[in-house]
């Protein structure tokens, strides 16, 4: 049964969330970044025509398209003064149809794009950021802000030697720019350049010693390059400077728990949920720390904790569900599952969950149905991809009494075939 649950576990393959300078959760050994949330959760992402994402619109969408009229500037100013509203009120898929509209009038309106990408960004459409971005740096080259957006865009996006290129045109332009000088740190950091990245890093503390995030930064740098007692020293320095930030107390627990000081690295875990309460990062590391400790036995109410705060994570829900099923509390499983549904009904990933939770307290049929309708529920191809992964993982794994449930159900789901070829000189 536990090979079984690893094999759903990985076929599921939940995507988290991409941490980005600036932004976002820290990964273990990286800078936390201070984070924005957003002023209310984003709606679930479609498709648009070209083919990129967009979120779906919500109520408060602009009825009006851009149209004729004698006062075009005055039309511009208040689709702008609509969109920053819209924006306050949590609607961002209202305001960006705002912003869009704002640019249809007159595409050269400053600051349009830069508020777009952002918002994109808050939502986790990378690519489509980039291109806003994009767009308001060409029309707008000395916007400072744009430049460095798309600089820390472009690393969220994989791709460290454009960040680079983007933050050295900032850095050279203006050479007292403590952001981009970080921002390059970064990009180098990403490149494996450490020598440079801690050149760079340190004019960022130059220029502004007391800025929490580049003594941070710092502690990274230092630590990749194995310089462990530089790098805890570099990291309590930015805890004196900024000791609200959880991301430098986060850093300290990975430095600890790397070299086996569990209940240290327990510490400052717990130290950075006192500051951050919903941080995913930190009930993850607690999690590892307490299990080397061993004391498993308290991981239920920390998956429970961690549940109560981030009742949205699903990969939280995920490793919820497999630890009580591990420890044979599957109907617990099975509650926190449905649970996960309840909060948002319209989840794929979280029916992909509670399909698991089912299959493994022994209702396959229910199990199944339930990984069905994930996958009817997923409007891209690699959410598809993951419910048929869980679903082959669970025919796998199932006895010989279920064959027949498995078999009608392939009949009912017949998998789409990849097209054949046509021989070379042979018209299809």
């Amino acid at each position: 049964m536990k090979s079984l649950l690893m094999m759903a576990a990985l076929a599921l393959a939940l995507v988290a969330g991409v941490p980005m300078a600036g932004r976002g959760a820290v990964a273990p050994g990286k800078a936390a970044r201070p984070s924005t949330p957003p002023a209310s959760r984003a709606p679930a992402a479609a498709t648009d025509s070209a083919g990129a994402e967009a979120p779906l619109l919500i109520p408060g969408r602009p009825g009006a398209e851009p149209g004729g009229g004698a006062n075009r500037a005055a039309q511009v100013r208040d689709f702008m003064m609509q969109g920053v509203a819209l924006e306050k009120a949590g609607q961002p898929a209202a305001a960006i149809v705002s912003y869009r509209n704002a640019l249809k009038l007159d595409p050269n309106v400053p600051d349009a794009n830069l508020r777009m990408g952002r918002l994109f960004m808050g939502v986790h459409q990378v690519s489509v950021a980039v291109d806003c971005f994009t767009q308001e740096v060409a029309r707008h080259p000395l916007n400072s802000a744009a430049g460095r957006e798309l600089g820390l865009a472009l690393l969220a996006l994989g791709d460290p030697t454009r960040a680079e290129r983007q933050f050295d045109i900032l850095t050279r332009r203006n050479s007292n720019d403590a952001e981009s000088w970080d921002g390059l740190a970064q990009a180098l950091l990403s490149q494996g350049r450490l020598r440079d990245a801690e050149t760079a890093v340190r004019r960022a503390i130059r220029l502004a010693p007391r800025h929490a995030p580049y003594a941070r930064d710092l502690g990274v740098v230092l630590a990749a390059a194995g310089r462990t007692t530089e790098a805890r020293a570099a990291y309590h320095r930015a805890q004196v400077l900024d000791p609200k930030d959880p991301g430098a107390w986060i850093n300290v627990a990975n430095l600890e728990a790397r070299a086996g000081n569990f209940q240290e690295a327990l510490a400052q875990y717990q130290e950075a949920l006192r500051r951050d309460s919903t941080s995913s990062i930190a009930f993850q590391g607690e999690l590892a720390a307490m299990h080397a400790l061993g004391r498993d036995a308290e991981s239920g109410t920390m998956y429970r904790n961690w549940l109560h705060a981030r009742p949205d994570d699903v990969n939280a829900r995920l490793a919820a569900v497999q630890h009580f099923i591990e420890v044979d509390r599957r109907d617990i499983a099975v509650e926190l599952a449905r649970d996960g549904v309840r909060v948002d009904p319209t989840s794929g990933d979280a029916r992909l969950v509670l399909g698991i939770a089912l299959g493994a307290s022994g209702d396959a049929r229910g199990g199944l149905g339930e990984m069905r309708r994930a996958e009817s529920m997923f409007r891209d191809a690699a959410g598809r991809s993951r419910a048929r992964a869980a679903i082959a993982a669970a025919r796998h794994g199932a006895p010989d009494s279920l064959r027949a449930l498995y078999e009608a159900d392939s009949l009912a789901h017949p998998q789409p075939r990849a097209p054949i070829s046509p021989k070379r000189g042979v018209e299809p």
